[in-house]
């Protein structure tokens, strides 16, 4: 059975892409209030694996902001593919994708760190194979390495995607366990964004 319902709102990548300052701006008074209403669409997945089911297609532009309540709600549900041995894998990778592109307000990929007009120039001789995505391998998941003040907790939990991991999610009670803890260190700051 399909369910269609429209929802009237941004996607999530429209909503990140078009908020018009600089990233530590952004990081500070934007991306507080954009990770609590993450942390209500990422517990929604975890309860959705706990139910036995996958979304299958997690990306940013799968994620909607609802305009008359601003709940960032999941479509298209209609791709089930499993990994052998780990079912929620695509899933997972997916939140990770997702939390990297919050957090970085947007994707920092190595052609785009090597242009000549990237303020990122001095950061290039640290850059190691292990600081980018495990499976899109020119994406950086090491932000630390762009953003020196992001702060750790929130790092971990991106470096798990990492092809330096040692450790990979397993589950997305794994996941929201760790991005709980990242979550706390923000609670200090009035949460201003969308």
């Amino acid at each position: 059975m399909r369910v269609i319902e429209r929802i009237a709102g941004p996607t999530f990548y429209d909503l990140v892409h078009n908020v018009p300052m600089d990233h530590e701006t952004y990081y500070y008074e934007v991306f507080p209030g954009i990770l609590t209403h993450l942390m209500k669409a990422f517990y929604a997945i975890k309860d959705l694996h706990q139910m036995g089911e996958i979304h299958g297609d997690i990306r940013n532009d799968h994620l909607i902001v609802e305009h008359t309540t601003g709940r960032y709600r999941w479509i298209d549900f209609d791709y089930t593919y499993e990994w052998p041995g780990q079912p929620h894998g695509v899933d997972l990778f997916g939140l990770g994708n997702i939390l990297l592109f919050a957090a970085g307000k947007g994707f920092h990929t190595l052609h785009d760190l090597k242009s000549p007009r990237s303020p990122f120039q001095a950061a290039l001789p640290t850059l190691r194979e292990e600081d980018f995505s495990l499976f899109i391998t020119n994406r950086l998941m090491n932000l630390k390495k762009i953003f020196p003040y992001l702060r750790e907790t929130l790092n971990k939990v991106l470096m798990h995607f990492a092809a330096g991991a040692d450790v990979f999610y397993e589950s997305a009670q794994e996941f929201m366990e760790d991005l709980e803890i990242a979550f706390r260190s923000f609670l200090w700051e009035v949460p201003h964004g969308p």
